[in-house]
């Protein structure tokens, strides 16, 4: 069975990334805009990942009113 992983790449810095342990399905969306918290852990030794772990306490969807954001 093929696993989907899930970034969270900040506005501020798209060469970040980071890789939630716990990311509820419903923000499972490519490009959809999120506040969230987390405590960023370290990435373990000879271990490559497609992000920074990331174990997530707090998101919400971003709401706009502009259809381009």
């Amino acid at each position: 069975a093929q696993e989907n992983w899930y970034l969270i790449i900040p506005v501020y810095d798209d060469t970040q990334r980071f890789l939630p342990d716990n990311l509820p399905d419903k923000f499972k969306k490519d490009g959809l805009k999120v506040i969230f918290s987390g405590k960023i852990c370290a990435i373990p030794e000879n271990v490559r990942l497609m992000g920074t772990p990331l174990i997530l306490i707090g998101i919400e969807e971003v709401k706009t009113n502009n259809p381009a954001n």
